[in-house]
């Protein structure tokens, strides 16, 4: 649910696999673009674009879409709102294009992960757009060596090919009270002045890390807390 943490554990999970040489591609899922077409998968394409302009030499700028054949080529030009000169293409029916466009994605994260490990992150999948979530089913279910697929949801947005790609889930819940005390005591210090304080924070925020956290920066910018 909301606050959970889910988000900071994750980046701090990556945090730690950049740092043993793994690429990191990922794509977020907006509310205000449900209705717009491949909104997520823009997203993720731009981001395995951008991270190869980064990892490139100077003047050595390398686009991973071209070791594709030129019909997947222009399927990826076409989620990204880019100009296609291909008469295959155009001969293309709706449906094809959308098989076309879940095929060329899935060959380009898997050429990242052969290349080297990659990790793809998927955040927010609960408002992910209908066009895009066909592709995230068909990338999950991708059998690769060196990829690994994260995804973050709430519990009420989890699309039905989640459990069928066998993936592993681990539900966030509140803290209990030892842990939000924990939490408080590095937040706001151990003095025994402010014991009753903590106890009311806890029982404000039913032990939700984010609400916790909100309370606390709220009583420093008004001033209740000082030090």
């Amino acid at each position: 649910d909301p606050g959970m943490g889910k988000s900071r554990l994750v980046h701090e999970f990556l945090q730690e696999l950049e740092g043993e040489g793994w690429r990191l591609i990922e794509a977020e899922c907006s509310p205000n673009l449900q209705s717009a077409p491949f909104a997520a998968l823009k997203g993720l394409l731009r981001s395995i674009l951008d991270t190869a302009t980064a990892e490139a030499r100077p003047g050595n700028v390398t686009d991973p879409r071209l070791g594709l054949p030129p019909i997947l080529r222009s399927a990826l030009d076409a989620a990204l709102d880019l100009p296609i000169a291909d008469e295959e293409w155009d001969r293309l029916e709706p449906p094809s294009r959308g098989r076309a466009i879940s095929e060329a994605s899935c060959a380009l994260v898997e050429n990242l992960a052969h290349q080297q490990r990659t990790v793809l992150l998927i955040e927010d999948l609960h408002w992910v757009d209908r066009a895009s979530d066909a592709v995230m089913a068909a990338l999950a279910s991708l059998q690769t060596r060196n990829l690994l697929i994260l995804i973050t949801s709430r519990p009420n947005g989890i699309p039905d090919w989640v459990d069928r790609c066998n993936a592993e889930s681990l539900a966030l819940r509140p803290l209990d009270e030892s842990s939000s005390r924990a939490m408080l005591d590095a937040m706001l210090g151990l003095s025994s002045t402010t014991f009753d304080l903590k106890s009311r924070i806890i029982r404000h925020t039913a032990n939700v890390p984010l609400f916790v956290e909100e309370v606390c920066r709220g009583f420093k910018e008004t001033g209740i807390l000082e030090g």
